[in-house]
């Protein structure tokens, strides 16, 4: 499937499907030499993803995509800069992906960190207070109001279907919310 050949809810319900095969231990995706080769010269993903840069939440293992089926941003605290607004906008426009996702995760150091106000050197400092928390105390509250803030960032800016979701560590799964 590539992003020409699919809709925003197929492209949706192909990651949701993926992310059961990596809950339950069976992966489907694993890269070929003759992979290697086609990706080179062709970029067709299925959606974009910004994510937090934790090692934990690689989206092609938690989705089960095979490499270049994913346009992703990674950044602590899933956060939308500029400069990963300027990424999506590429993804939206030039490589026409039908939905972007926006991927928080539970124990998200970024999130603890601005819930507890936590004193941190620049730039991190700067990052951190790009979270919005929605007034939660409560980290997995607060990173679903930081997904939920993150969505609503991308939808005022690009025209092109934006959902939330978060990644329960524990467990794998991911929520749509």
């Amino acid at each position: 499937m590539t992003a020409q050949d699919c809709t925003a809810e197929e492209a949706l319900d192909t990651l949701l499907m993926g992310n059961r095969r990596h809950v339950h231990g069976q992966p489907t995706h694993v890269q070929t030499i003759s992979d290697r080769a086609t990706l080179a010269t062709t970029h067709t993903p299925i959606a974009a993803i910004v994510c937090c840069a934790d090692a934990r939440t690689t989206p092609e293992i938690i989705f089960d995509q095979a490499q270049g089926s994913l346009f992703t941003c990674a950044i602590a605290g899933n956060v939308v800069t500029d400069a990963v607004l300027g990424s999506l906008t590429y993804a939206a426009t030039a490589l026409q992906v039908p939905v972007i996702v926006i991927l928080g995760h539970s124990c998200c150091g970024a999130v603890t960190a601005a819930v507890q106000g936590v004193t941190l050197p620049e730039p991190l400092a700067g990052l951190v207070a790009g979270i919005c928390t929605g007034g939660h105390d409560d980290v997995d509250a607060a990173v679903a109001a930081n997904v939920q803030a993150m969505v609503a960032t991308v939808q005022a800016a690009l025209d092109v279907p934006v959902i939330g979701a978060v990644h329960e560590l524990a467990t794998g799964t991911v929520t749509v919310v």
